[in-house]
């Protein structure tokens, strides 16, 4: 195996392996479910996570303040932790409010002044997700978001609270593939095609007997593209398997996707674990990409049979977190990207070392240092500096 791929790997394997010798209880944050060992749908509506919260991940979310803060404003106000996202009897409401700022240096002085990249520094509105969520049936939900910043939604109906967890959902939504984190520069998420951005129309079914879970969706793979959804030969499907048990996480993912002439295959492992107050995941993801080339025919010559181009890739990352003191996390996190393993440094890697704070109830806001390397284009490196500030509920 190649010395670039040595790395991310052994990065993995190293937490597989520290996971397995000592398996405790994680951190409870509701934006990584996956860490508390419960199962994501205890704190989401979307049964396989993220997204608008059930009420009980709406409790959770209220009880991560600081606990001076929290007991400073109860004893201060009489009505605080009053507020209900219940507007109407089964009707509720959502949100995920993020503004980033970005402050941005790159490292290479050696170019002449006309091709300095220098400093960047900008904010973002990075989402604005409002979601409703109507209880029709004790069976069925009509569930709704839509992302002010970003111009995209997801819509679907969804089936569940049936016998042996058997859920089913149609319409808009993310696919069910990998760890959904919400931090897109994660390259296991919009690297490989699972962004924030990445929403599909189809069907999706799962069951979930105990500690196991098995779900598949049928899409028509179009990925996130606002259009009408059925042009072409497009059609998608993604399958996501996992267990938890002795206080850990495993899972399988796999997507395939075709358009036309394109053929993408991903398939991905990934794992949570936690001791004391330390929480651990991580995921590696393999991807091959298959392009038909139509070979050019000539007046003498006919066009010969198409060719087939395989380009294989990968990407993979590893996180920890540890909580310091209720409300204050410390973070640390690699995560590594080859869109071809063909070719001598294609990757780009990004360490991350930061804090997640949560000083009052419904409100985060995360300090992170980052840097970005690209072995083939150096005078992309740069160290990231970024505070993002999350209201939700």
């Amino acid at each position: 195996m190649s010395d670039k791929y040595t790395f991310p790997l052994a990065c993995f394997l190293l937490i597989e392996l520290l996971l397995l010798l000592f398996p405790c209880e994680s951190t409870a944050r509701p934006e990584f479910s996956a860490l508390q060992n419960s199962p994501c749908w205890k704190c989401h509506v979307n049964p396989l996570g993220g997204g608008e919260r059930n009420a009980t991940g709406f409790f959770a979310g209220k009880n991560l303040g600081l606990e001076s803060t929290t007991e400073y404003l109860n004893a201060k106000f009489k009505d605080f932790g009053d507020f209900d996202p219940m507007i109407a009897d089964k009707i509720q409401l959502g949100a995920d409010v993020r503004v980033l700022w970005d402050y941005l240096v790159y490292h290479n002085n050696d170019l002449p002044e006309n091709l300095k990249q220098g400093e960047n520094s900008t904010f973002q509105f990075m989402q604005g997700q409002f979601y409703l969520d109507a209880q029709v049936l004790p069976v069925f939900q009509a569930v709704g978001g839509y992302d002010v910043a970003n111009n995209t939604y997801e819509a679907y109906g969804l089936f569940d609270h049936l016998p042996a967890g058997i859920y089913a959902k149609i319409g808009r939504f993310i696919l069910p593939f990998g760890l959904r984190l919400d931090d897109h520069t994660v390259y296991t998420r919009s690297a490989m095609g699972f962004g924030p951005l990445s929403q599909d129309t189809g069907i999706e079914a799962g069951i979930r007997p105990g500690p196991f879970f098995l779900t598949a969706a049928l899409t028509n793979g179009s990925l996130g593209n606002n259009s009408p959804d059925r042009t072409g030969h497009y059609y998608s499907v993604t399958g996501q398997t996992g267990v938890r048990f002795w206080k850990m996480g495993l899972g399988l993912s796999g997507f395939h996707n075709n358009i036309e002439s394109l053929v993408n295959n991903t398939y991905g492992a990934w794992a949570t674990f936690g001791f004391w107050k330390i929480a651990l995941l991580g995921e590696f993801d393999y991807q091959e990409q298959e392009t038909q080339i139509e070979p050019t025919a000539t007046a003498v010559t006919p066009a010969a049979s198409p060719k087939v181009r395989l380009r294989p890739g990968s990407a993979a990352f590893t996180e920890a977190e540890i909580e310091l003191i209720r409300g204050l996390l410390a973070q640390l996190r690699y995560t590594h990207w080859d869109p071809n393993w063909e070719k001598a440094e294609t990757f780009e890697d990004q360490t991350m070392a930061g804090l997640l704070f949560y000083p009052i109830p419904y409100f985060s806001t995360t300090l992170q240092y980052k840097f970005n390397r690209r072995p083939a284009d150096q005078d992309r490196n740069a160290s990231e500096v970024t505070a993002l500030a999350h209201f939700y509920f």
